[in-house]
């Protein structure tokens, strides 16, 4: 009987465990998306570093930086452009001279992707609880795990935020094919205002690039 209790016991202290680590989660993360959708703008810069499959040291390391204002964003990484107007996206591939036009379809939670959507997603799709912490830029760092309910792609995905103001300081993702990803941001600037041209698309700044037309 008390090997009975103890192993009652156990599996109720692991169930409210999880339970209570999910709900942490879930406000860190919810906290987290409310202080970015809180500001007027943002200008953020980041490093972008890829692992390939069974690598050990990473292959390839790049500077990015996104402009972000409410629906409306620009974020550039190596060759790859990406400009939302909040209506359509306009993915700019400058090694080949290429603009590609997409519509937003928000009926289906379309709404373009930059290096912080994955705050407008977490809670569709994803189950998480707490990771660790870490000491990082002189300050506390609590990560979250995401993991998928169905991805073919992703294994899953860990969400760095900083304790002190909430704010992101790394996203990193594991691949199912074994490459890894991630995402740190070096600089977060939201007092500087904003030049709001720079979140709207003109065929006059890509005179020889390739074009759909309407």
């Amino acid at each position: 009987m008390a090997r009975v209790l103890f192993f009652l016991f156990t599996l109720f202290y692991l169930s409210a465990s999880s339970q209570s680590s999910h709900e942490e989660a879930r406000a860190l993360l919810d906290e987290c998306r409310q202080g970015i959708r809180s500001l007027p703008q943002l200008e953020m810069h980041f490093t972008w570093t890829v692992w390939k499959a069974k690598a050990l040291e990473a292959s390839n390391t790049s500077e990015g930086v996104l402009q972000l204002a409410a629906d409306r964003y620009r974020w550039k990484l190596q060759d790859i452009e990406q400009i939302c107007d909040g209506e359509r996206v306009f993915t700019i591939l400058h090694e080949d001279e290429e603009v590609q036009i997409h519509e937003i379809d928000a009926s289906e939670g379309d709404q373009g992707s930059h290096p912080l959507k994955i705050l407008d997603s977490y809670d569709k799709g994803y189950s998480f609880r707490l990771g660790g912490r870490e000491d990082a830029d002189g300050g506390k760092v609590q990560f979250v795990v995401l993991t998928p309910h169905a991805s073919e792609v992703l294994r899953r995905v860990s969400i760095g935020i900083r304790v002190s103001d909430k704010r992101i300081h790394s996203v990193e993702q594991w691949m199912r094919s074994g490459a890894r990803m991630k995402m740190e941001v070096d600089r977060y600037d939201a007092s500087t205002p904003l030049d709001t041209s720079v979140l709207e698309f003109s065929t006059e700044h890509f005179p020889d690039y390739y074009i759909p037309r309407d």
